[in-house]
């Protein structure tokens, strides 16, 4: 059995191919660590995005349906409350913005990983746009676009009530997967031992109040790879 597990990592540098044009996506993976900015891109840089920020055009020969892009968001730390990023296209630099997905972003003690599934997407524009709102800002990092693995990982963890001692979380399979692994540890400090579990669901207790946790899981799949999952920030009243 193989398992992919989160790692914080930070690079310096942007991948890809060598024979690749800097300003079309015409080989996979594409991955961006963000340390440097990389080229082509339009308006705002990748790394804080306060406006608009676009991507290369996508090469017609790769079917947007079946990526997925991941990456990591943070929010400034004077900012205490949730920052929305907008993940769309454009069928050009200047075009106008198609929404697909939303992403909700109150993490700024550390980054935060989150993976949007391209599946549902039908659309002609082939430019990868990310938009705040007016007066909001996000930082990104290590964005990953590549195809969607075989075995997937839950589309959402969500944290459904908590309190002083304990959190209940839960998350939903993507293509009727059965068993998980989580962790969760003071945020920053990575996880200490994986648990298994067959319920989509579970219940964090002995957790110390006014304490931020991350919460870790990963799909079991056997024999194909599950991609890595978000870490899931908790924070304790």
């Amino acid at each position: 059995m193989r398992k992919h597990i989160l790692t914080l990592v930070l690079a310096i540098f942007c991948l890809g191919a060598l024979a690749q044009s800097p300003c079309t996506i015409t080989q996979l993976p594409y991955a961006c660590r963000l340390d440097t900015v990389p080229e082509c891109w339009s308006g705002d840089t990748p790394q804080h995005i306060y406006g608009t920020s676009t991507s290369p055009e996508i090469d017609p020969s790769i079917p947007i349906s079946q990526l997925t892009l991941r990456l990591k968001l943070h929010t400034m730390p004077s900012v205490n409350w949730t920052v929305a990023l907008y993940v769309g296209f454009k069928d050009s630099v200047g075009g106008a913005f198609i929404p697909y997905d939303t992403l909700f972003c109150n993490s700024h003690s550390f980054d935060r990983e989150f993976e949007v599934s391209f599946a549902q997407y039908a659309g002609t524009a082939r430019h990868l746009c990310f938009q705040v709102e007016h007066l909001q800002s996000i930082f990104m990092s290590d964005l990953v676009l590549d195809y969607t693995p075989t075995c997937c990982n839950p589309l959402i963890v969500q944290l459904d009530s908590v309190s002083g001692t304990w959190a209940s979380l839960s998350w939903q399979p993507r293509q009727g997967e059965s068993s998980w692994q989580y962790a969760y540890n003071y945020t920053g400090d990575g996880p200490v031992q994986w648990v298994q579990t067959s319920t989509p669901h579970v219940l964090l207790q002995g957790l110390d109040p006014v304490t931020e946790y991350g919460f870790f899981l990963q799909t079991e799949c056997s024999p194909v790879d599950a991609g890595p999952m978000p870490v899931f920030p908790v924070r304790m009243f």
